[in-house]
């Protein structure tokens, strides 16, 4: 069983510059109530027909409590989700490997993905689709 993540389970990350109303909560609507949606707005800024190859958002140095936040979100598979226009797009946040394992204990390594890669098709002046992958090569 898989969950979406939700902005309270994780630490925060701000970056240089943010823009105003980043990170806040919106106020709910009353179908986003009933679902149980919680949109926040992120520091991703996509632009129709604009390529950009790199853009990095934020640095954090997690501390020991933050970390433990992630890793409890990992062992319950959560993902993050987010709206593009009217498009719904997630992914996972992480990897886990399991590298070591002996008859006492299993030693796993936790992953977050740091690099998410967006693609958008359009067609003519529409969006018909976009999804991200995460770059598992981003350790």
């Amino acid at each position: 069983m898989s969950d979406s993540l939700s902005s309270h389970e994780v630490p925060k990350f701000s970056s240089r510059g943010q823009k105003q109303g980043v990170g806040e909560e919106k106020k709910e609507d009353l179908g986003e109530i009933l679902n149980g949606d919680r949109l926040v707005s992120g520091p991703y800024a996509l632009y129709f027909l604009v390529d950009k190859d790199f853009e990095i958002l934020c640095r954090k140095k997690l501390t020991k409590d933050e970390v433990a936040q992630f890793q409890r979100a990992v062992d319950k598979d959560y993902y993050f989700e987010m709206y593009y226009d009217e498009f719904h797009v997630w992914g996972l946040i992480r990897r886990v490997e399991n590298n070591e394992e002996t008859e006492d204990t299993k030693y796993y390594q936790y992953f977050l993905y740091k690099d998410i890669h967006f693609d958008i098709n359009y067609n003519m002046d529409s969006v018909i689709e976009i999804t991200a992958r995460m770059d598992p090569h981003s350790d």
